[in-house]
């Protein structure tokens, strides 16, 4: 038995809860009451491990429902332990996959491998720098001035986003229910 202490998050839409394994921070999570919105973003701590979460679906109202899972990628630009995000502009999204089921009912979460996210937009560098000035500032444009491309150190691709959109229908009525759940994640560290 272990002493370790499993925090988790519970979202309540109503017809349905949905649990996650890992701990997360939101403005939703802080009313405890039920979440009224189609979409909910929570922020991710610098230790939250998506390949390691599981997500819990309890409902008596909502039938053949699944969970699929996306990403988001951004440039992230380093510089002795700060960084610049650019989560406003340029992207890669992943194709939406099914997440499967393990033998206790959850649905397992995936990690992504550098080839899945692979594929980053071609980026003009001067364009990039404009960018950087615009929404880090100009110490930061001197931070990438001699770089070449997007593969060149201080400039990094990860993910910033992780998304779990939820389908399923409404007893009784077979009106459809969509949410989407969406996980930002810290970059540059």
């Amino acid at each position: 038995i272990s002493d370790k202490h499993i925090n988790y998050t519970t979202l309540n839409f109503g017809s349905f809860t949905v649990t996650l394994n890992q701990e997360y921070n939101s403005d939703y999570l802080k009313s405890k009451s039920i979440i009224k919105t189609d979409t909910v973003i929570l922020n991710a701590s610098l230790e939250t491990d998506i390949k390691n979460e599981y997500i819990t679906l309890l409902s008596d109202n909502l039938t053949n429902y699944s969970i699929t899972q996306s990403c988001e990628t951004s440039i992230s630009i380093m510089n002795e332990g700060a960084h610049c995000d650019l989560t406003s502009w340029a992207h890669v999204y992943a194709n939406w996959t099914p997440l499967q089921i393990n033998k206790s009912g959850k649905y397992m979460c995936m990690a992504y491998s550098e080839k899945a996210i692979s594929g980053f937009p071609t980026v003009n560098m001067d364009s990039l720098k404009a960018h950087v000035r615009k929404h880090c500032g100009i110490e930061w444009v001197n931070v990438i001035q001699d770089v070449k491309s997007l593969n060149d150190y201080p400039i990094t691709i990860g993910i910033n986003r992780y998304f779990f959109k939820i389908n399923g229908l409404s007893k009784g009525t077979n009106i459809q229910i969509k949410k989407l759940i969406i996980i930002e994640m810290p970059m540059g560290c």
